[in-house]
């Protein structure tokens, strides 16, 4: 292609036409937040799945697989499989679930607290970091829309 300013102007159409998508710019972001996200825990031994599992678990203390996949938004296979690899890495277990054989708690082991304990703070960082930029009123509006978008698209679901 030659760069004539007639060319340069009409690829700058087609980027504003692209940017001009909302849902293609929150997947663009969403899929940001997953490479930074990761960046945030390439020292350790899990993946990003395990890291937000390893989360939820801590805020619920305990919670059933089929919960957990609920929460994710992640079907029940996949759950299964991060679990087993964090029951294998000796980051959580299995616990009996009173009155139901067939249910089981996933609850986290000390190695598991132990290492959200180095990672939690590096996105409570990223968190404050955001929270930051956006100031008070971004902050509001932020879930304000994140709320309105989440119901819009639920319906369909």
């Amino acid at each position: 292609m030659n760069l004539t300013s007639d060319n340069l102007n009409r690829q700058l159409e087609k980027v504003k036409k692209l940017e001009s998508l909302k849902t293609f710019q929150l997947a663009r972001l969403s899929k940001m937040l997953e490479h930074h996200g990761q960046s945030l825990i390439e020292d350790s031994n899990i993946n990003l799945t395990g890291y937000r599992m390893l989360v939820i678990i801590d805020i619920f203390e305990e919670i059933t697989l089929s919960d957990l996949s609920r929460v994710m938004l992640i079907d029940g296979a996949q759950i299964s499989r991060a679990a087993k690899d964090l029951v294998a890495k000796n980051y959580i277990e299995y616990r009996a679930v009173p009155g139901n054989q067939r249910k089981k708690f996933l609850a986290h082991t000390a190695e598991g607290s132990k290492l959200l304990q180095i990672l939690k703070p590096r996105f409570a960082k990223r968190e404050a970091d955001i929270e930051k930029i956006l100031k008070n009123e971004g902050v509001h509006e932020m879930w304000t829309g994140l709320n309105l978008i989440t119901d819009f698209i639920s319906q369909d679901l």
